[in-house]
């Protein structure tokens, strides 16, 4: 399956410049290839030398496999460094699913002529 939106973060342990590509381990066992442009290659090279203290989060395009698994990012939308540790705030959200069930509900309650509370 190709052409999923994905958003990763790791360490930067391997990169082949003159291939464009770089592996980002996201924890001890798992690591997947990203493919770089060439004004990302800075960045890209600036990760690897400082691995040990900088974390890397990858937003863009990638091939999934039939199971689900991240294969390897495409095409990079968005490339940024961080402190290693640093956890970045991600403030809760709600699935887009839920939305869908509960504009389901409600206008099947309309259908039906029942009707409860919001939610």
């Amino acid at each position: 399956m190709a052409g999923q939106w994905v958003e990763v973060t790791g360490e930067v342990l391997e990169a082949d410049v003159k291939q464009r590509k770089f592996q980002l381990w996201i924890d001890g066992q798992t690591h997947v290839l990203v493919m770089f442009s060439d004004p990302q290659e800075v960045d890209v090279t600036t990760a690897l030398r400082d691995h040990k203290s900088v974390r890397v989060r990858v937003k863009g395009q990638a091939e999934m496999s039939p199971q689900g698994k991240l294969l390897r990012v495409t095409e990079i939308e968005e490339l940024v460094l961080g402190p290693a540790g640093e956890v970045p705030y991600d403030p809760p959200r709600r699935h887009p699913s839920r939305r869908f069930w509960r504009v389901w509900r409600v206008k099947c309650q309309r259908l039906n002529g029942t009707s409860s509370p919001a939610t």
